[in-house]
């Protein structure tokens, strides 16, 4: 109550009747009212004369966190000879930037980029058309008042769709549940606000050559990412896969969804692509992979080395494949000799050191500078004993 009477006594009185209980507000009113006349701030109201005509840490200016968390989160109040009517974002913008303090954080935010940026949507009882306050009692009264509008937008081809839902408040920003539209999207039911509800969708593809098929390449999508993260908790979804190998061809195995086997008709460098598409929302993302399809090589042929000592010295012979045109071979002591023409070169060396094996190996080359490794393991007549 006032300190002195309502009427008859020469004060301006202001009080802010809709802050709750102990929450202090302020006016900052006109600078050196003329005497006789002062201010009077009433029940948890202060009143200062600054001049800027404007009020803080007023509930009905803030974004409405003060139900969750206690706090008013004031925004720029409007000066009191502001002409109306003002727009619902002039007290709490929308998306609702509400904040990590608050339990609802950035929900709304999520349903502004599905499309649905309308207050009226969600709060159809407290505005009937997105920018007037139709029910005042259901605007500024501490609770959350979410009210289904009549329709909610669909997809193009099926345009406006009636729109139900069951709103249960609770302080931290309460649930949705039996909502039309969630269903709709393939979202969870009951939902509940404040609740990081994403859906993942994320391909993830890797392609794996054929050592003996031509031209055949694995690609293995079986990573990939379709779940929603409900209050951090993955639950499955289901996706399909659509493929584009970017280049003719045929499948020739796989499961026909995350792992194809794919043949291309002809060698070349290929730009593969997958699209992956889940099966409720529609939502889709996609990835590329590029890769090189070629014939495999033929196993090289199989060679026969012999050697001959004498003394210190060893004689190395070889049936060597037509096409080889160099041969590079390491006698094991450290020392090598290249042969170009390894079809008629006498390979011999002499060894500075007996009574001791040294283990030899060669390194082929063929035209198309393709290189053959042979080692004791491929022939133990590499393997010699040197008196």
């Amino acid at each position: 109550m006032p300190a002195s009477p309502i009427s008859d006594n020469n004060r301006i009185q202001l009080g802010f009747g809709g802050n709750p209980a102990g929450l202090m507000a302020n006016y900052d009113g006109q600078a050196g009212l003329q005497a006789p006349y002062t201010y009077e701030g009433t029940g948890d109201t202060t009143v200062t004369g600054g001049g800027s005509l404007t009020c803080s840490n007023v509930y009905c200016h803030s974004n409405g966190a003060w139900v969750s968390t206690g706090i008013v989160n004031s925004h720029a109040s409007p000066s009191w000879d502001t002409q109306g009517p003002l727009s619902c974002g002039s007290c709490h913008p929308y998306p609702m930037a509400t904040g990590a303090d608050d339990p609802r954080k950035d929900t709304h935010a999520r349903h502004a980029m599905a499309g649905y940026a309308d207050c009226r949507t969600c709060h159809y009882q407290t505005t009937t058309d997105g920018a007037t306050i139709h029910d005042r009692s259901r605007h500024a009264n501490r609770v959350y008042d979410v009210v289904p509008a009549p329709t909610f937008a669909g997809r193009a081809a099926d345009g406006s769709l009636p729109l139900a839902f069951t709103y249960s408040f609770a302080p931290g920003g309460g649930s949705c549940s039996a909502n039309s539209c969630h269903a709709y999207w393939g979202y969870s039911d009951p939902a509940r606000w404040g609740v990081n509800s994403d859906l993942v969708v994320t391909p993830y593809v890797s392609a794996l050559p054929s050592l003996t098929e031509d031209r055949t390449i694995t690609f293995d999508a079986s990573r990939s990412s379709c779940y929603e993260n409900v209050d951090g908790v993955a639950q499955e979804r289901v996706c399909s896969y659509s493929w584009n190998f970017g280049g003719s061809g045929s499948v020739v195995g796989g499961n026909g969804a995350n792992t194809m086997i794919y043949q291309y008709g002809s060698e070349g460098s290929y730009t593969a692509g997958l699209t992956l598409r889940e099966s409720l929302t529609g939502k889709t993302s996609s990835a590329t992979l590029d890769v090189t399809a070629e014939n495999v090589a033929p196993p090289p042929a199989v060679v026969d080395f012999a050697t001959t000592v004498t003394g210190r010295t060893v004689k190395l012979s070889a049936a060597l494949p037509a096409d080889v045109v160099r041969l590079y071979v390491y006698w094991g002591d450290g020392k090598k000799n290249v042969y170009a023409s390894p079809a008629t070169a006498v390979m011999t060396h002499t060894y500075s050191a007996g009574g001791r094996t040294y283990t030899m190996s060669a390194t082929s080359y063929d035209a198309a500078y393709h290189k053959v490794n042979y080692s004791v393991a491929d022939d133990p007549d590499l393997s010699v004993f040197i008196p």
